[in-house]
């Protein structure tokens, strides 16, 4: 798997007595600007168990003088500034985190987000200089879509946004192979009205969803070209030998997605 890994558009694979880390691959504008990884299943995330203080304890090496944004995720759409005053043990409300340098010192703070099937979103520009907003964006965070939160904040926040200079990654999270909602719960019933129809498929008593379609859509909506979107395409139920899944009976230990700017 290792080596088709290191074909996948956007990504590269890297392996290690702890375990293995997934890069996303920066574009020549924001190389060395900002780096984004997922720490997936492996002896370094298996101690942790999901639990954010661990995983800090566990990644200290990695994080060297960095402090850790870890929110406390709700499945909603807000979006916390990198200040070192949310990082652990203070854990904010939030399924994402906006890193831009006149929050804090770039090098002081790393933000991270834990996922099992649920999406991760990386999203960075180069203009006026380099920032990345995370998300958190499982099916009722793509319902409510915060993506287009963290578009309208980064539209706000800067003045002006030109789609061709952002970047988006999607990574590691359930495929609609392995993503089914029963018909008749309200939360199927919304995202039914609110989804693009070609991203989810109704059967008899479940909903098939595609997250990463859905997402993609959302995405391509605010006018950010084709190939300026990364998605990751292997299925988190269907690859528990490398990636972890909530349905694939990982309850609790997760992925982590580690992303941090450098000092300007």
């Amino acid at each position: 798997m290792r080596n088709n890994m290191n074909a996948f558009h956007g990504f590269r694979w890297h392996d290690a007595e702890s375990g293995t880390r997934i890069e996303c691959v920066m574009p020549p504008a924001l190389s060395g600007a900002i780096s984004a990884n997922f720490l997936v299943r492996g002896k370094l995330m298996d101690s942790t168990e999901g639990d954010p203080l661990r995983i800090a304890r566990a990644i200290r090496p990695l994080l060297g003088e960095h402090s850790l944004i870890a929110p406390y995720q709700v499945h909603g759409t807000a979006i916390a500034e990198a200040r070192r005053i949310w990082a652990l043990p203070q854990r904010v409300m939030a399924d994402g985190v906006h890193l831009d340098p006149s929050f804090d010192p770039a090098s002081v703070v790393t933000a991270s987000l834990r996922f099992a099937d649920c999406s991760p979103i990386v999203l960075t520009s180069y203009e006026p200089h380099p920032w990345a907003i995370a998300l958190h964006s499982g099916f009722q965070g793509t319902t409510k879509n915060i993506f287009a939160s963290a578009w309208a904040r980064a539209k706000n926040f800067y003045g002006s946004l030109l789609p061709a200079s952002v970047s988006v990654w999607l990574g590691p999270a359930i495929g609609p192979c392995c993503y089914t909602r029963r018909k008749d719960d309200p939360t199927t019933l919304r995202a039914c009205k609110t989804w693009h129809p070609a991203n989810f498929e109704k059967g008899e008593t479940f909903v098939r969803f595609d997250l990463h379609a859905e997402i993609a859509a959302q995405i391509h909506g605010v006018g950010i070209p084709t190939e300026n979107v990364f998605r990751f395409p292997l299925c988190t139920c269907c690859n528990t030998d490398h990636l972890y899944s909530y349905r694939g009976g990982d309850e609790k230990n997760r992925m982590l997605l580690l992303v941090k700017l450098r000092d300007f």
